[in-house]
């Protein structure tokens, strides 16, 4: 497994806790009727942000100062990450596109998770996850299961294992989820820490640079970004917006 949780994982665990703390009220986003105020993204071009959102990157921002610099290895990732953006972002599949970027240990998460999974199961939208795990060691084994679930097919069935539970995850836990779950457990164990697993959290962590999150939950919705937490009735309208505006969004 990765060793770089030490001092600046905590820090940034700790920020991101502060982060969730104006995140996780759903009356942030539960505050319009009428309709949404979108705002361009200049260094995303077709992308926007809703101008009202309950978490301003800027007014957090100090939270941050000098923790996950990109370094150079990060910028040319992240590079090549722009140039194949809608293809890394999202999976293809009907209905619109929704790349989410959740923490299993993240309050809010939990039920934002649920709702998607709800959506993607009603045909509404294709759900890309993304695992953005902030707060430590069990939220980093936590991704790395998830991950490893989902080379073998059950990703489904380890997501609903894990929303069951209060459980902090560590090696231990895992393997007694995936027996639960039916897994090739030696391989599942060997996959949490293999090359390939490194590669896909990278990937998520490159993401959230070019997006700018902050936080979790994140999401990118057809060409909407949203940081913080959404009622399901908003996105349920903003999913409508994105259906009916599909030919017009950066990917297509």
């Amino acid at each position: 497994m990765a060793t770089g949780w030490s001092r600046r994982a905590a820090v940034l665990g700790g920020c991101a806790a502060v982060v969730a703390g104006f995140q996780n009220a759903p009356r942030l986003w539960d505050i319009w009727d009428d309709g949404f105020d979108f705002t361009p993204m200049n260094r995303l071009p077709g992308f926007r942000t809703i101008a009202t959102s309950g978490v301003s990157s800027s007014g957090l921002s100090g939270l941050f100062a000098g923790i996950g610099d990109p370094n150079p290895s990060d910028q040319r990732d992240d590079r090549i990450l722009r140039e194949n953006l809608c293809d890394v972002l999202f999976h293809d599949g009907p209905g619109v596109s929704l790349a989410i970027f959740s923490d299993y240990y993240c309050p809010y998460c939990r039920i934002l998770d649920r709702q998607v999974k709800n959506l993607e199961d009603e045909g509404l939208v294709t759900v890309r996850h993304h695992e953005t795990p902030l707060f430590g060691p069990p939220s980093e084994w936590a991704a790395r299961g998830a991950i490893a679930a989902r080379a073998q097919g059950k990703g489904r069935a380890y997501f609903e294992r894990m929303l069951g539970t209060p459980i902090r995850a560590n090696p231990g836990f895992l393997r007694r989820v995936g027996e639960e779950i039916g897994l090739d457990v030696p391989l599942f164990l060997a996959e949490m820490t293999s090359a390939n697993t490194d590669a896909v959290l990278r990937q998520s962590a490159g993401l959230q640079r070019i997006f700018g999150f902050i936080g979790t939950p994140s999401m990118v919705v057809g060409q909407t970004v949203l940081q913080g937490a959404i009622s399901e009735t908003n996105l349920r309208q903003l999913i409508s917006i994105e259906r009916d505006n599909a030919p017009q969004t950066p990917c297509g």
